[in-house]
């Protein structure tokens, strides 16, 4: 029987060559996504039951945001097919 101190190591190393969860995935997506302006002025903050929630810091930018809402899903769907919808909500962006 092999004990839990010869196991651990092989257990980690088998974490660090996963690739990067789905999550970090689609908020490294978000910055990719539309044009300059628009990432500067929203943020990916989480995945919820496949709606991705998303940080916008001001009204106008909300708006904007909301038209091109379909055309961001279908592009986020393309490479993260978990995303099924998107949230934008006045919030803070880093």
């Amino acid at each position: 029987m092999e004990q839990i101190k010869d196991i651990i190591p092989e257990v980690i190393r088998g974490i660090q060559t996963r690739r990067p969860d789905v999550q970090t995935k689609i908020l490294e997506l978000w910055k990719e996504i539309g044009d300059g302006k628009a990432v500067r002025h929203s943020a990916a903050v989480g995945l919820e039951d496949g709606k991705l929630i998303v940080h916008v810091d001001s009204p106008a930018w909300l708006f904007q945001l909301r038209l091109q809402k379909k055309k961001i899903e279908e592009r986020l769907q393309k490479e993260a097919p978990e995303v099924v919808s998107i949230h934008f909500k006045i919030g803070k962006v880093k």
